[in-house]
């Protein structure tokens, strides 16, 4: 079984652990370019033998592609499971009983006093509470986010804004400011908790 870890913040893990959130996007690297026409599935790139020039079929790879490039999906197909890293600690009073505390689970912003968060990228996989298994890939321009899309991203049912605009918040956020205005070419993983 594929599994690739993938970061949350405690946000959208908090979102994950209600049942809200179902889908995440994620900025593809490198940017193919503007013409770029996905086509999801599984592909093989073209190889050149470096002795004699010929172009031959690679092997198959899952990811996206159109005549000119393609990217193979660093988070998997369709089937593959993604353990969800988030900020935690086992220090302080968790250190001596090997217990695990994770900071999506501090009430209204209340932390325990003299713990010390560890930052999710570190988080090994024995620590991940979460798994999710991918049922779905596609490849799509973040501005082209539906609303029903911004939803499946978690966003709060209450949101005066609007769920799209809720969305664009949160991605600048967590992406910085300005990522919303690149309208990059994200992966759309749509996912099941297990």
């Amino acid at each position: 079984m594929n599994e690739h870890p993938i970061l949350f913040s405690g946000e959208m893990v908090r979102a994950i652990l209600a049942g809200h959130k179902t889908q995440t996007r994620r900025v593809m690297k490198p940017q193919p370019w503007d013409e770029f026409i996905p086509q999801v599935g599984r592909y093989c790139p073209s190889m050149t033998d470096k002795r004699t020039g010929e172009i031959y079929p690679g092997p198959e790879i899952f990811g996206a592609s159109d005549e000119e490039e393609g990217f193979r999906c660093p988070y998997g197909e369709p089937g593959a499971r993604l353990w969800v890293r988030e900020t935690f600690t086992a220090h302080g009073a968790f250190g001596t009983d090997g217990r695990i505390a994770y900071r999506a689970d501090a009430s209204g912003g209340k932390e325990p006093h003299g713990l010390n968060w560890k930052p999710s990228i570190f988080m090994p996989r024995k620590a991940s509470r979460i798994t999710l298994e991918i049922v779905g890939v596609r490849v799509e321009r973040l501005q082209d986010i539906s609303e029903r899309d911004a939803i499946a991203e978690g966003v709060e049912r209450d949101a005066m804004c609007g769920p799209c605009s809720w969305y664009q918040m949160i991605w600048e956020k967590i992406n910085g400011k300005g990522s919303w205005a690149k309208n990059s070419f994200v992966w759309v993983l749509e996912f099941k908790r297990i």
